[in-house]
């Protein structure tokens, strides 16, 4: 829904940044033990992929360079996960979307049919879990 609004008001759809799969956690045992290997297995592409995010976020913008950056740091950090999906009956997808020169309160705003005062536009980050 939010997706709509933005793309209402701006005329363009989100920027879809990166889809990551994720191994959906289990309820046995050894749940701790496999989360604390995942965390290992995946720490450095996680941090640098994270880094890019918040240096997005901070900059406010997002150059073709820092976008071609994030789905590489993306990609990189799909392939750390493959190990973890090969035994795991479920997985989640998480997507990741830029919403270039929004106010991210006037777009919740619309959505909850409010009127706010518009605020600085940026670009607002989105991760959706599904």
């Amino acid at each position: 829904m939010l997706a709509e609004v933005y793309e209402a008001l701006s005329g363009k759809p989100p920027t879809q940044l990166i889809s990551l799969t994720l191994p959906a956690q289990r309820a046995n045992a050894e749940e701790g033990a496999l989360a604390e290997q995942f965390k290992s297995a995946t720490g450095a592409a996680r941090g640098h992929f994270n880094r890019l995010l918040l240096e997005i976020a901070a900059s406010g913008t997002l150059a073709a360079e820092r976008l071609e950056e994030v789905q590489g740091a993306g990609n990189e950090l799909n392939r750390a996960t493959l190990p973890f999906l090969k035994n795991c009956p479920t997985e989640k997808t998480m997507r990741f979307y830029a919403y270039e020169g929004a106010s991210l309160v006037e777009l919740f705003a619309e959505l909850c049919g409010e009127t706010r005062t518009a605020t600085a536009k940026v670009t607002g980050l989105l991760a959706v879990l599904s």
